[in-house]
């Protein structure tokens, strides 16, 4: 099974989206350290937001005026989109640490961060086998974990509600802890559901090229 390449110039663009993917799951983890110099860090985390949008509007740009691509254009549409998404809503998150000036991190969002940057870790691996797949087997496993990893931070995602919900049922005191913390929790479990999504779209294209 290989792909037969007509342009390479895709494979590198979606390199480079890879390559924005681990910068922002290497920035989180940082941050879910500790909100130092958190100015400094959202401009970083925008930064590479920035960066992300520039690949994207490149690889769609291309898929425009390219006659024949390496495999389904929807499918390479589709693809870049949704690791941009993933940029996104980890930008997101990010923002809305500084919105709700959170002093300091907690061990769920450090959960997080270690899976997302597992699932990024994986999907580089995947993409990095889409020019020429000589055992498709391989790049469907890493698809898989990808999957694991996705229902681990749903295990994540109640534990942390269930967290939430029993300090706020304890005290009112808890509610403005209570939003801040759910809509954090809420952009970053989204994240991991469209890792979940590339992956699925990873292994859709192997199946469609065997």
């Amino acid at each position: 099974m290989k792909f037969i390449s007509r342009d390479s110039e895709f494979f590198d663009l979606f390199q480079r989206q890879m390559n924005d993917l681990i910068t922002i799951t290497d920035l989180l983890k940082q941050f879910s350290n500790g909100f130092n110099d958190v100015g400094e860090m959202r401009a970083r985390f925008k930064e590479a937001e920035h960066e992300a949008d520039i690949t994207t509007h490149e690889i769609i740009e291309k898929v425009n005026r390219t006659f024949i691509t390496p495999f389904d254009r929807e499918d390479i549409h589709a693809l870049a989109l949704v690791m941009d998404d993933v940029v996104d809503l980890i930008d997101a998150s990010a923002g809305k640490i500084l919105l709700y000036r959170i002093e300091k991190p907690s061990e769920e969002m450090k959960q997080f961060a270690e899976i997302l940057h597992k699932m990024v870790q994986e999907i580089s691996k995947a993409v990095g086998m889409l020019k020429n797949i000589r055992n498709p087997r391989r790049l469907i496993d890493h698809c898989i974990e990808v999957n694991r990893l996705e229902n681990e931070a749903d295990s994540i995602m109640h534990a942390c509600l269930e967290r939430l919900v029993e300090k706020l049922s304890n005290s009112h005191e808890y509610l403005y802890e209570f939003i801040r913390w759910k809509d954090v929790y809420e952009s970053l479990e989204r994240a991991t559901d469209k890792c979940e999504d590339v992956a699925n779209i990873l292994e859709g294209i192997v199946i469609k090229s065997a």
